[in-house]
């Protein structure tokens, strides 16, 4: 038996793969300013599905068999290993620069923690804050996806549900400063 070239592919390495189209992204590719504006009007809810998208992603994409609902919905379980991930496909794909998963994961953790025991004016600042860790990840998958296929565009128009998501999340914003303003009696 002779041993493996040096030039093998690694697992996940898609540089040259036939296994995804020339413009189809690894991850989710969305416009960063997308991720934050509708993370912070919807309060953090969108992220479920950002998590849900990605998951999904990793299972077309790298032939993964997981469940991304299961795991977009239990983030603090398994947003490390989908940063961690991320990290891998990214190395495999010759995509360098600093992308501290553990750093991250651990500043998304303590912004949800702080976030729950907070009322008032500092609630709003910390779940604005909540979407800084994301913006980071999807940076760096928007880095990895156009590595990979160049000719592939961000998603960063906003759909119909978008909207949705928007006037509501709008709608609570303005709701809860009101309520934070109004004197109490």
């Amino acid at each position: 038996m002779q041993p493996e070239e040096a030039t093998s592919k690694s697992q996940f390495d898609l540089r040259d793969s036939t296994q995804i189209g020339e413009t189809e992204p690894i991850f989710f590719y969305l416009a960063p300013r997308k991720l934050v504006l509708l993370s912070i009007l919807s309060f953090g809810v969108y992220d479920l599905w950002w998590f849900f998208k990605n998951w999904l992603f990793a299972n077309e994409k790298l032939g993964l068999k997981l469940s991304p609902g299961l795991r977009a919905i239990f983030p603090v379980i398994w947003n490390l290993p989908l940063f961690n991930l991320i990290r891998k496909v990214s190395q495999e794909n010759g995509v360098t620069g600093r992308f501290p998963t553990v750093s991250i994961f651990v500043l998304w953790l303590c912004l949800q923690i702080i976030c729950r025991f907070c009322d008032g004016p500092a609630f709003l600042f910390f779940v604005a804050l909540c979407a800084l860790p994301l913006w980071a990840v999807q940076k760096h998958i928007n880095n990895l996806n156009k590595a990979v296929h160049p000719n592939a565009v961000p998603n960063s128009a906003f759909t119909a549900g978008n909207w949705v998501m928007i006037v509501l999340g709008a709608m609570c914003w303005i709701s809860y400063i009101v309520g934070i303003a109004a004197p109490h009696h």
